[in-house]
């Protein structure tokens, strides 16, 4: 779906139920941006034609915006293509960890026929862990040809959480940092990731940002954009005083 003259969100995209996760891209007069690569080989190869199509002679590249497998899942795709995939440095994933991932998949069929049958091999055809090419620290610009994309260093769902935000745009890729619908998933991290995560919250507010694509949820309009902080932000408060997520 096309949101402004450059930015585009990808709704829908498979992972464990009952998520669903987003994937976006936004396209320059020279490069398109691809954010998130989608959590398998068939999800990328979904975000790749629909990135392709919107400006074919582009030069396309990706970024992954957090460690977790429905963000980077589908880089193999991307790298098989030649693509650049950008990402945090610190993000390493391994074979090992792609199998309990296969592992929390198959956990979540109901069905026993299917269970047997081991269907998360379909989920997962052709699906490898490969890590960004290319490294981030730090606040980096990327230059698009017409427009630039900003990459912003927002930590607290994981250490290594990247949002990116479209000045020309105010459009914000908030990755996990920012969900709508769903309640944030804290599980994984500590107090002080969750502080962390508050500062990249007050972060994000103080941009000028009329749509947030976030990794999970619809895209929220200007006119909903200090709601959802706000619902965000007394979520992660509330964990930071009880010292406990939400939702184990």
């Amino acid at each position: 779906m096309r949101i402004t003259d450059h930015c585009y969100v990808i709704y829908g995209l498979t992972t464990i139920p009952p998520w669903m996760v987003n994937a976006g891209f936004i396209v320059g007069s020279q490069t398109t941006l691809v954010v998130d690569c989608g959590y398998n080989y068939l999800s990328a190869q979904t975000i790749y034609g629909y990135a392709l199509a919107a400006r074919p002679k582009n030069r396309l590249i990706a970024l992954n915006t957090e460690p977790h497998s429905d963000h980077m899942g589908g880089n193999c795709f991307f790298q098989e293509k030649g693509i650049d995939v950008y990402g945090h440095a610190r993000i390493q994933r391994s074979e090992g960890e792609l199998t309990e991932v296969k592992k929390a998949y198959h956990a979540s069929i109901t069905n026993p026929v299917r269970k047997g049958m081991h269907e998360e091999d379909v989920v997962f055809h052709k699906t490898r862990f490969v890590n960004p090419n290319m490294t981030l620290a730090e606040d980096t610009s990327i230059d698009l040809g017409d427009i630039e994309a900003q990459v912003l260093l927002t930590p607290g769902h994981t250490p290594m959480n990247l949002s990116v935000f479209v000045p020309s745009d105010g459009v914000l890729y908030s990755s996990d940092t920012i969900i709508s619908g769903y309640i944030p998933h804290l599980a994984e991290g500590t107090p002080e990731d969750w502080k962390n995560w508050l500062t990249s919250l007050k972060r994000i507010e103080d941009l000028i940002v009329n749509w947030i694509v976030p990794g999970h949820g619809e895209a929220i309009p200007e006119d909903c954009v200090n709601r959802e902080i706000k619902r965000i932000t007394a979520i992660v408060e509330k964990a930071v005083a009880e010292g406990v997520s939400p939702v184990p």
